[in-house]
């Protein structure tokens, strides 16, 4: 696990060559980091949707995509691949899913973990 981000990481794998650009992306992580409210229906996050990657991965209507699942969720073991700055892992988490959360990216994986600090 890496201290630094509670992100487990393995030697042996480098991030996918895959991204939103980095810009884009740290600029994202900066609001997630920054914000007191992380929830799906976070007005604070939504405020920061500013551009396509922004309102991707801040935007209220993503945490939509699973809510009509979530009483089908509960106790439930879930893998998520590819989760993201974590809108959806968020949701899974809350609806008392047990969520193993794959991402590609160290960043994505690192905001996908802050986004569920709190569950």
């Amino acid at each position: 696990m890496n201290p630094k981000t509670k992100v487990f990481e393995s030697a042996f794998y480098d991030d996918l060559a895959y991204n939103d650009g980095d810009e884009s992306e740290n600029r994202v992580l900066k609001v997630i980091r920054g914000a007191t409210k992380l929830g799906s229906l976070s007005d604070e996050l939504e405020a920061h949707c500013t551009d396509w990657a922004s309102t991707y991965h801040l935007s209220k209507r993503r945490g939509n995509l699973p809510r009509p699942f979530t009483e089908y969720l509960k106790n439930k073991d879930i893998l998520e691949v590819g989760s993201g700055m974590g809108p959806i892992t968020r949701i899974l988490g809350k609806s008392d899913a047990l969520v193993l959360a794959i991402e590609g990216t160290s960043r994505r994986a690192h905001a996908t973990r802050l986004r569920t600090q709190y569950l």
